[in-house]
């Protein structure tokens, strides 16, 4: 079982190697996120990448019909050696797990079936095929990285984009670009990914070793607790990306398409922080709650540096654009202005979502995250009231995401008791201002010469505290050392 006394030593050996783990694997899902996400839209077209992106927009929310039951899973045994999991506890849940899975995807089938019209039904029926692949998917996944089996997790990661990827460019290469073609190809995928997940995960899904009664408690108390934390992770997830669901009702579906091809950038740049987040959170378990208020200035200020790093890459963003897709070159009105929510997004996935899991503050987390989506939907809709602009909406979303952030941060920084780091605050709001005015000339040489020479000066004058923090995240290699 998980050990509660680790501390530092094991977060050096361990925590690290398997964030360095996940970043690699992201490294290689990233390369493969380029190819759908400039392949894709090039031979699509923005109309036909519209309503593929309305598909993809929803799928990323399905996990909500899961009622938070791998949420839950994770709170119960992060930290669990897999040896030691409660397996006929799990068992009996799962059979509860599987009877509503059954229940809900029968019901929405037959709302879309029967209520369903327009072009967009097709959507929507195919949304509802997917439920059990992706809660089911999802539950696997979370059960491996809950024991530290990371590889695993980064491994069916990889998988379905691979696979997804492959079916996309063999389809774009015979000439099939139909949404509703691509939409079946994503669900192939899927369901190979969801075989795979039931053969490795058999010992805990599958077997005679059952009691229901042990299960509806079991289904019960995880969705309970595991909801809150399932909704907050969701809405954060929207609010980003809620402009989206104003653009789609306001705008034609070609400028839907090309905001979605925007918004899908800034998912590109994100993708290393969504799982080296979520692989943080079980290597914050196994420290000490004393630890985590040191360790937190600490980990921003790596964050932060990180994603400074990542803001260059709206250099090769521009450069593919205008070179080999020329009909996206309205989105350089609005992209840098999205682009910049690569620091409070990259900090949401890092730390505040880990730490409000590590603290168990998991109603704060869903209360913020609701008022994140109401906040943001108000303001982007106001900007299209308004000004009837995508720019605006950008700005509204921008704005409101880096509020969201400030608010989220303050809370953690009070429960925990500690100063909140307003010299990292400054820097970080520099080299976002920085970043969204070089770009805004529109020239990469001047958003080379004015970031680049911040980026370059930055560096140098701060390379010893830089060194500093992440040795200090290495910590001692003896256990009963505190972190310093």
């Amino acid at each position: 079982m998980k050990n509660p006394t680790e501390s530092g030593g094991d977060f050096a050996k361990t925590g690290v190697k398997k964030v360095l783990s996940a970043v690699i694997t992201q490294a290689v899902i990233l390369g493969l996120s380029f190819i759908t996400g400039f392949v894709m839209p090039k031979y699509m077209g923005p109309e036909k990448f519209g309503y593929w992106q309305i598909y993809i927009f929803y799928i990323n929310f399905l996990n909500l019909f899961g009622l938070g039951f791998n949420d839950g899973f994770a709170l119960f045994y992060g930290g669990f050696k897999f040896e030691d999991l409660p397996f006929k506890r799990v068992r009996s849940g799962m059979r509860v797990f599987y009877l509503y899975l059954l229940g809900v995807t029968a019901a929405l089938l037959s709302v879309a079936l029967l209520f369903g019209a327009g072009p967009k039904n097709n959507i929507y029926i195919t949304l509802a095929l997917n439920v059990p692949l992706a809660c089911l998917t999802f539950f696997v996944m979370t059960v491996f990285l809950s024991v530290n089996k990371t590889a695993v997790y980064n491994g069916l990661n990889f998988l379905m984009k691979a696979l997804a990827t492959v079916f996309f460019v063999a389809l774009l290469l015979s000439g099939l670009t139909r949404p509703e073609i691509m939409m079946g190809a994503e669900t192939a995928a899927r369901i190979i990914v969801t075989l795979i997940c039931l053969v490795i995960g058999r010992r805990f899904l599958f077997g005679r070793d059952v009691d229901y009664r042990l299960g509806v408690k079991e289904f019960s108390e995880k969705t309970r607790n595991g909801v809150h934390i399932m909704l907050g992770i969701i809405a954060s997830t929207f609010i980003p990306v809620a402009g989206r669901l104003v653009v789609e009702h306001t705008h034609p579906i070609a400028e839907y398409g090309l905001y979605s091809f925007a918004t899908s950038l800034l998912t590109i740049v994100i993708t290393f922080t969504n799982t080296a987040g979520v692989v943080i959170f079980p290597v914050l378990k196994t420290l000490p709650e004393k630890h985590l208020p040191v360790l937190y200035p600490k980990l921003s200020y790596i964050c932060g540096n990180l994603i400074y790093v990542a803001f260059f890459v709206y250099v090769p963003f521009v450069i593919l654009i205008r070179r080999f897709m020329p009909e996206y070159i309205p989105i350089f009105s609005y992209m840098h202005v999205l682009l910049s929510m690569c620091l409070p997004l990259g900090k949401v996935h890092l730390l505040i979502i880990p730490y409000f899991k590590a603290l168990r503050h998991e109603r704060a987390f869903l209360l913020l995250n609701t008022l994140g989506v109401a906040v943001m939907l108000a303001s982007t809709l106001a900007a299209e009231l308004v000004f009837n602009s995508v720019f605006a909406i950008s700005v509204a979303t921008a704005i409101t995401m880096f509020l969201w952030f400030a608010a989220a941060e303050a809370y953690i920084v009070k429960k925990m008791g500690i100063t909140w780091d307003i010299k990292t605050l400054l820097q970080d709001i520099l080299f976002v201002a920085v970043f969204i005015l070089s770009a805004g000339f529109g020239s990469l040489k001047m958003f080379l010469l004015i970031y680049g020479a911040l980026f370059v000066l930055h560096f140098i004058l701060n390379y010893k505290n830089l060194r500093s923090a992440v040795g200090a995240l290495r910590m001692a290699e003896n256990p009963s050392e505190s972190i310093a």
